[in-house]
C-alpha cells in the first residue's frame, strides 16, 4: 500500500504512470484507492460538493484511522477528489479539465461522479459527451441510461445505428438495455425493409428504379436510420427503354410519404420500455 501525504502537488511513479495525489495534512477522512493509495479529504468538502455519494462511504468512520476502501482506481479519484476539496493557500484551485481525458479514464471519472454525486463534475463531463457522441456512442448510451439524461442518450442512440450491431451490443452493459436497443434497432429494420420493398414494386420494368433500389436496401441494412435518405432514384444510371427517358410508374414523393409513414411512428429510444 502506498501512503503519501502533500500539501501541494507532488509526483509519484505508481505502476508505470505518473499521477497526482490530492491529500491535506490535517484532513479527518482517509480514502483507499482499489490500487492501494490514500487520500485525505476533508469531511466538510465533502458536504459542500457532493450529496449522499460519499456520506454513505464515509458517516461512520469520522476520526477513524482506518482508510475507507473505494472501488475506483487513483488515477480516477485523484480526478474527482480535486472537484471536492477546496484551495489551500499555496495552491492556485482549479477543477481538472475533462476534457483531455483519455476517453477511457474519461468514462470511468464520469460514471464515480455519477456514483458519488459531485455536482461540479457531471455536468461539465455530460458536455464532453456531447462532443465525442459521435464517435463512443454505446459508451454515451450507457451513461445516460444509467443516470438520466435521456436527450443525450436518444442522440447517441440514433447514431450508434450506423455502427455495425455487433460493435455496439458487446458495450452494452447498463442493465435492461440491451432488450430495449434491439426493440429500437428492429423497428428502424423493419420501416427500412418496407420501405425498400415499395421502392421495389417499381422496379419489375425498370433497370434504372432496380439498381437504385439495390443500393437503398444495402444503405438500409448497414444504417437502419438511413431509411429517411432517399437516394436520387434518377441518376446516370442505364435505362432499357430510352436513352433520355423512362417510362416506369415510380413516383419518388409517393416513396417519401410511405418512409415518413413508417418512421413518425417510431418512438425516441427513451420511450422505449420493455
Amino acid at each position: 500500500m502506498y501512503s503519501i501525504y502533500v500539501n501541494s502537488t507532488i509526483l509519484t511513479f505508481l505502476s508505470n504512470y505518473t499521477i497526482t495525489l490530492v491529500c491535506e495534512d490535517d484532513a479527518d477522512l482517509t480514502f483507499l484507492s482499489s490500487d492501494g493509495v490514500e487520500f485525505k479529504i476533508h469531511s466538510a468538502s465533502l458536504n459542500i460538493w457532493t450529496s449522499k455519494g460519499f456520506a454513505r462511504e464515509s458517516s461512520d468512520t469520522l476520526g477513524d484511522p482506518q482508510a475507507i476502501q473505494l472501488e475506483e482506481l487513483a488515477e480516477v479519484l485523484e480526478i474527482i477528489f480535486q472537484f471536492i476539496e477546496p484551495p489551500t493557500n499555496a495552491r492556485d484551485y482549479k477543477h481538472p479539465s475533462v476534457f483531455d481525458l483519455d476517453p477511457q479514464i474519461f468514462f470511468k471519472v464520469a460514471e464515480a461522479a455519477e456514483k458519488y454525486v459531485i455536482y461540479g463534475a457531471t455536468r461539465v463531463c455530460v458536455d464532453r459527451m456531447k462532443l465525442i457522441v459521435s464517435n463512443y456512442p454505446a459508451e454515451v448510451l450507457n451513461h445516460c441510461t444509467l443516470h438520466g439524461y435521456p436527450e443525450l442518450g436518444d442522440q447517441a442512440c440514433d447514431t450508434s445505428l450506423s455502427y455495425p450491431i455487433t460493435e455496439i451490443i458487446e458495450k452494452l452493459t447498463a442493465p435492461g438495455l440491451l432488450t430495449r436497443y434491439l426493440i429500437y434497432y428492429q423497428k428502424w429494420r423493419d420501416a427500412g425493409q418496407q420501405a425498400a420493398k415499395f421502392i421495389s414494386s417499381f422496379s419489375e420494368t425498370c433497370p434504372r428504379i432496380a439498381q437504385a433500389y439495390r443500393e437503398y436496401r444495402l444503405q438500409v441494412d448497414q444504417d437502419p436510420l438511413s431509411v429517411i435518405n432517399l437516394p436520387d432514384f434518377h441518376g446516370n444510371l442505364s435505362c432499357g427503354y430510352n436513352a433520355n427517358r423512362c417510362y416506369c410508374s415510380f413516383d419518388r414523393e409517393s416513396v417519401a410519404v410511405r418512409v415518413n409513414a413508417l418512421t413518425i411512428g417510431i418512438p425516441k429510444f427513451n420511450k422505449i420500455r420493455v
